[in-house]
């Protein structure tokens, strides 16, 4: 009859196909009613998944009327793995190819708004984008004025803000490294009857790989 109370509110949901679970409603007076998740059951990135909700409404004759509403609970950040730049690689190039790929499985998925970024760690709050087609993505950097390190810092967003971050640090390098030799002083050629010493200095504008002496090489 209008104007009477549900006799019995039952609402049910269930996580990918899954068993249900019920929850029993009790409606004011008016008729209405809600009900809350727990962000410690749903939004803990433990649970995430399609979730089917089904209110059933039935009266005091037994008759029945149901609602249902299909939510998708995402919590989990992408998946993003920068392939170049290596982690202390060196390159000469004053524009630089970055590359790697972003991958939202299970979740959401992009929204073709700021899926990858990138930004040097000198930019403050400027991002650049980079264009997300499939699972990969690449762009172009440019290197700037001056030789030394350099730290690139990527973000990857899915459409309800899900965000995974990473950096990399690398090397630019134009110079040759510099050497001298000042314990024989000289490039003359050199006739002894002992043993010969050599030293000296090494340096580069980045770092030494390494330094190597060879013997009638």
């Amino acid at each position: 009859t209008a104007g009477r109370a549900a006799a019995t509110s039952v609402l049910s949901y269930a996580k990918d196909g899954g068993t249900a679970t019920n929850v029993t409603l009790t409606p004011a007076a008016d008729g209405s009613w809600s009900w809350a998740s727990s962000s410690a059951s749903l939004t803990n990135g433990s649970n995430d998944g399609l979730y089917v909700f089904t209110l059933t409404v039935a009266d005091l004759a037994g008759k029945t009327v149901s609602s249902q509403q299909v939510i998708k609970i995402d919590t989990t950040a992408p998946t993003l793995v920068v392939a170049a730049p290596v982690a202390g690689e060196a390159t000469a190039l004053s524009s630089y190819a970055i590359s790697g790929t972003s991958r939202d499985t299970g979740g959401v998925g992009f929204d073709n708004a700021a899926d990858v970024e990138y930004q040097f760690s000198t930019e403050g709050s400027t991002w650049h984008s980079l264009a997300l087609t499939g699972t990969s993505w690449s762009g172009s950097a440019s290197m700037g004025a001056g030789e030394g390190s350099r730290i690139l810092n990527f973000r990857s967003t899915d459409a309800l803000g899900n965000q995974a971050t990473a950096s990399v640090t690398f090397y630019y390098d134009l110079a040759n490294p510099s050497l001298t030799e000042t314990s024989v002083g000289t490039t003359d050629t050199q006739y002894r009857n002992a043993d010969l010493a050599f030293g000296g200095t090494a340096s580069d504008s980045n770092a030494l790989a390494g330094l190597a002496v060879s013997v009638n090489g």
